[in-house]
């Protein structure tokens, strides 16, 4: 299991969100609604799945030289975890992909409140990195970070859900919906990790870059994987244009288009549409497409490495980590 190495950090990480749960519980039912969101976290974690938000900041801290005690870093993972299972569980109520076993029919609106509750608690969560004896206003410009980062992943996701309505026609619209969405939360996971050391401007500006591009580099494949990765697509059921069907429709042409056209419009309820869309966007040989928009990203992020190492910075973790995204095949 290639995420092991982290397991003390995860470990470390889970105490202080526990600790922090404890801190502000106000009531038990409300409680088990956040440990049960946060359950996904963890099975994600042991399923060996890429997971920046815990392993970004331990990456770009251990970059920037260890400004800060590891206990500061600490904290700092759990309010980004917190962070991450809201966005986690509000993106899974949007797209109606809730996992009925954890939220059965029905408690769309509690796992909502319960998405709302780890924002909030995310937030609350920053205080705490006081016990490290960070000043106050350095939390303060983490805390702007944070509700920054918030504000453009909401615009990310309006484009990300209104996409049906079609007014997402090229690959690049695909592309800036994904900048805004995971680019900008894995930008947030490296930068405040940076801040939260006292990287200098030109640091915290290349670590975030380069957290954004694997932002993206993850979306890309995820996008991919959520069409090929079950019968049922979820991206197809909500009719989202995501970036493999945007490259879709731009290669199709004549017959074959009006086919993907028509299946697209069929997939919140036929099934056999899915298996129709699938061959169609194979048969444009789209994996290519995607290859090469993962190539250009990733000799982006590589380019940043490049300059984080000539400015003195330890990189090679997060070499290791960038290899992780690998081309589709």
């Amino acid at each position: 299991m290639i995420n092991q190495r982290f397991y003390p950090l995860f470990r470390q990480v889970f105490f202080e969100l526990e600790k922090n749960l404890r801190i502000w519980n106000c009531d038990q039912a409300h409680a088990r609604q956040i440990h049960r969101a946060l359950d996904k976290l963890r099975e994600n974690f042991f399923e060996d799945k890429v997971f920046p938000a815990l392993m970004g900041p331990w990456l770009a801290w251990q970059a920037t030289g260890t400004g800060v005690s590891e206990q500061a870093l600490i904290l700092l993972g759990a309010a980004h975890a917190l962070f991450y299972a809201f966005l986690d569980l509000t993106d899974d109520v949007e797209d109606q992909d809730l996992d009925r076993q954890a939220w059965p029919a029905g408690s769309e609106a509690i796992a909502i409140n319960t998405g709302t509750s780890l924002l909030f608690l995310s937030l609350l969560a920053l205080d705490r990195l006081q016990e490290a004896e960070i000043p106050t206003e350095r939390i303060a410009e983490l805390r702007t970070m944070f509700a920054q980062a918030g504000w453009l992943l909401t615009a990310g996701q309006h484009r990300d859900l209104s996409s049906k309505q079609g007014h997402l026609l090229l690959p690049e619209d695909a592309l800036r919906t994904i900048t805004l969405k995971t680019g900008t939360s894995v930008k947030l996971y490296f930068q405040s990790a940076a801040h939260l050391a006292g990287a200098n401007s030109e640091v915290k500006e290349r670590l975030g870059s380069l957290g954004e591009q694997i932002g993206i580099l993850s979306q890309i494949r995820g996008d991919y994987q959520n069409i090929w990765g079950s019968e049922i697509s979820s991206d197809l059921q909500n009719q989202c244009h995501t970036l493999p069907v945007l490259i879709g429709l731009q290669k199709s042409t004549g017959e074959d288009r009006e086919r993907l056209e028509l299946a697209l419009q069929r997939t919140p309820y036929d099934q056999a549409a899915h298996t129709l869309v699938r061959y169609l966007l194979k048969k444009v040989d789209i994996r290519t497409d995607l290859n090469l928009w993962l190539e250009k990203h990733r000799q982006i992020a590589q380019a940043q490495l490049d300059q984080l190492s000539q400015a003195g910075l330890e990189t090679h973790e997060l070499g290791l980590f960038l290899q992780r995204l690998k081309p589709l095949d």
